[in-house]
């Protein structure tokens, strides 16, 4: 598990970010404001997204490099 606080100092907002081993898509999101745009994205792919700053997202940052360190 990873603990962050995205906005330390701003708010005190705590993430935990958990790894799982599998994953499977059940389907589209159910709120409206869940995600503008939700895609599978082959984990070989993770590193050129970041370089290309497709990734940005403080959050799935964190997740992302956290998983990267890992393999």
């Amino acid at each position: 598990m990873l603990y962050t606080q995205p906005t330390s100092g701003i708010s005190d907002s705590e993430h935990h970010i958990f790894r799982a081993g599998s994953a499977r898509y059940i389907g589209p999101p159910t709120e409206a404001w869940e995600a503008e745009r939700i895609e599978w994205v082959p984990f070989t792919d993770i590193r050129r997204l970041i370089d290309k700053r497709d990734l940005v997202s403080g959050t799935g940052m964190n997740a992302l490099l956290y998983v990267l360190t890992e393999v």
